[in-house]
């Protein structure tokens, strides 16, 4: 492939990420990625056979770029576990750019032996989201019980567990679209969700968000600063003031 050409695929890839992140896997459709590249739909076939082979590339990427992976080089389920609920505070702060609902809709609805027909990848967004919330309660209800068969975990219920988590999840959603949640909170939140289920293994959940906390805590200490020296900016103009 030449050079011009390797350039307009990584264009295509580029902007293919844009839409995945926006609107999922599932909704999406190849006259979306025409529309998004400005490209006729021959110069994308040209590429890309389908979404899939699309979206396969988007994560090749994302790898190749040293984009989070987290999920899919996890070696235990309790790495995976936290990888999972890394994601998930991604998407509740509102970055935009996360991939985390075209990956579960793509790796648990599409990778299987047999194709879907185009129609039924094809779906309303009330019922993808139904979806993408039934399919992280089962990822997650399979993490635990993994986690358990590891001896990390302890936890009678996984199901329950793992829907108690997402209605949590959730309604942090909700809450930051609505009234806005501090990133600190979000961290406690989610810190809390994960940690609880480590009743084994005691301290071990709790050193996964630690390094986050430290920079939260750093971040707070700057402002803090920052607001101490505009302060006494202000004092020392209004006593100029008063001199003159």
């Amino acid at each position: 492939m030449s050079e011009k050409s390797e350039k307009k695929k990584r264009y295509i890839v580029e902007k293919a990420r844009e839409v995945f992140a926006r609107k999922g896997f599932l909704t999406v459709t190849m006259k979306d990625i025409v529309e998004a590249c400005e490209i006729s739909r021959g110069g994308l076939y040209l590429y890309f056979e389908d979404t899939g082979k699309l979206f396969e590339e988007v994560l090749k990427t994302e790898r190749e770029s040293g984009g989070d992976e987290e999920i899919e080089q996890a070696d235990t389920s309790v790495e995976m576990l936290s990888a999972f609920l890394r994601e998930q505070k991604k998407e509740i702060l509102g970055l935009e750019d996360s991939l985390i609902e075209a990956i579960y809709e793509y790796y648990f609805y599409l990778r299987r032996e047999e194709k879907l027909p185009e129609q039924e990848m094809v779906q309303t967004r009330e019922q993808a989201e139904k979806d993408r919330f039934e399919m992280s309660v089962r990822v997650l209800e399979k993490l635990i019980d993994g986690g358990i068969k590891e001896g990390y975990l302890d936890c009678e219920e996984p199901l329950q567990e793992a829907y108690n988590i997402m209605f949590a999840l959730e309604g942090l959603k909700i809450s930051s679209a609505t009234i806005g949640v501090s990133t600190e909170r979000v961290t406690s939140q989610i810190n809390y969700l994960y940690s609880h289920l480590f009743l084994r293994e005691e301290g071990f959940a709790e050193q996964e968000f630690e390094e986050e906390k430290e920079e939260e805590e750093e971040d707070k200490e700057i402002s803090l600063e920052d607001m101490l020296v505009a302060e006494t900016f202000a004092i020392l103009a209004e006593a100029e003031k008063e001199k003159v």
